[in-house]
């Protein structure tokens, strides 16, 4: 049992059901895209309002408690019923709020949720008090002094001005630090996140925002012009029978480049463990020594809500319990393994719900689960 503190963004999450929803697929320069379509002028009758709890740090805190770990959260909401709704129902949970942020002259984060009928969902999101959180609000720095892991979600707005400050005072007080963060914090405060890298344990990204930080890397000063041809040689597994991201080269605006190259650069930066998750195909992690990659689990997609918080709180619950600042030891092939299985169970659990808390799993059912599937289907590669 460890000291998790969480920090990010906290939303009221209400759910629109409707019947009826219409897909539309284009393909583009950005690839192929699929679009919920709403018809102009028409009036969609909703069948149902589900409200929920959301936001980064609120999830992987509520994920991390049913896991066994002591739990805190920082984030910032409103004076307004939509605060009071986020933090009620995170003290009834049992998660510590009393460095939760209250501003008196901003309204709380609100998302609207729209599910399609594939599962997946487009997401209206108000960011209010989630975009002002700034350093001097965090509790002095008692919170991280005292925590043994930071799971530092996504950070918009002036709240990514808290990002450097933050892991510095962790790393110097001892803890694991854990990132996950948005895109528009890779594109809007590059910079930032570029700097607090080399603080930052494990890093965790969906393929997306793995394809925003490359290209920012390769927009910076900090890497000479790609060689094109170097890159495809990289891109070693093209012809093997390999997941995905191995066979095929990434592309993102004007540049190109392997996932090994992403992970060999992003690793030279300071992380010791880089996740990268790739939707239903599965999870890519990356460590000095090797790259592993394990399927997503097959499971009844009700909404996909949540399964990145899922994941990545799982897989660093997972760490810490072995963590005694021996990176070597949870950087292992039975450690790593075990984490990316635990974290795809958790979210395969979380998609079979509607919001992002309901499918949580518990410690015992998380063991239970992972002593089913095994590490059979986990592979290696080397770079």
């Amino acid at each position: 049992m460890k000291k998790i503190l969480t920090i990010g963004g906290a939303t009221q999450d209400i759910f629109i059901e409707y019947k009826n929803s219409q897909l539309m697929q284009i393909q583009d320069s950005h690839g192929q895209r699929k679009f919920l379509l709403l018809e102009q002028g028409a009036k969609i009758e909703v069948k149902h309002l589900h409200y929920a709890t959301g936001g980064g740090a609120t999830n992987s805190a509520e994920a991390f408690l049913k896991l066994g770990q002591i739990v805190s959260s920082i984030f910032k909401v409103g004076d307004d019923e939509a605060g009071k709704f986020i933090i009620e129902k995170l003290k009834k949970s049992g998660i510590n709020i009393e460095s939760v942020i209250i501003a008196k002259d901003q309204p709380s984060g609100v998302s609207f949720i729209i599910p399609s009928v594939n599962g997946n969902r487009t997401i209206f999101t108000f960011r209010g008090a989630n975009s002002t959180l700034n350093f001097a609000e965090i509790d002095n720095g008692k919170k991280i002094e005292q925590s043994d892991c930071l799971y530092i979600t996504s950070l918009t707005g002036d709240s990514a001005n808290v990002l450097l400050p933050v892991c510095n005072l962790a790393k110097k007080h001892g803890a694991l630090v854990a990132c996950n963060p948005g895109t528009s914090q890779l594109k809007e405060n590059v910079n930032i996140f570029l700097e607090s890298l080399k603080n930052i344990d494990v890093l965790l990204l969906n393929s997306k925002e793995a394809r925003i930080l490359m290209s920012e890397f390769l927009k910076s000063e900090l890497l000479k012009k790609p060689d094109i041809k170097k890159i495809k040689e990289s891109a070693k597994y093209a012809e093997k029978d390999a997941p995905q991201l191995l066979k095929e080269l990434l592309f993102h605006q004007e540049h190109c480049f392997s996932v090994s190259e992403f992970f060999n650069i992003v690793l030279s930066h300071g992380p010791k463990i880089i996740v990268v998750t790739n939707g239903s195909e599965g999870v890519y992690v990356a460590t000095k020594e090797c790259m592993y990659f394990h399927k997503s689990l097959p499971t009844k997609v009700i909404s996909t809500v949540g399964a990145g918080d899922a994941f990545g709180s799982t897989f660093i619950s997972i760490l810490i319990d072995h963590f005694d600042k021996d990176f070597d030891k949870i950087c292992s092939e039975k450690i790593v393994g075990q984490a990316i299985i635990s974290g795809l169970i958790n979210s395969a659990s979380v998609i079979s719900a509607f919001d992002a808390k309901t499918g949580l799993l518990n410690l015992d059912q998380l063991k239970s689960k992972l002593n089913e599937i095994g590490l059979s289907d986990l592979q290696k590669f080397s770079y």
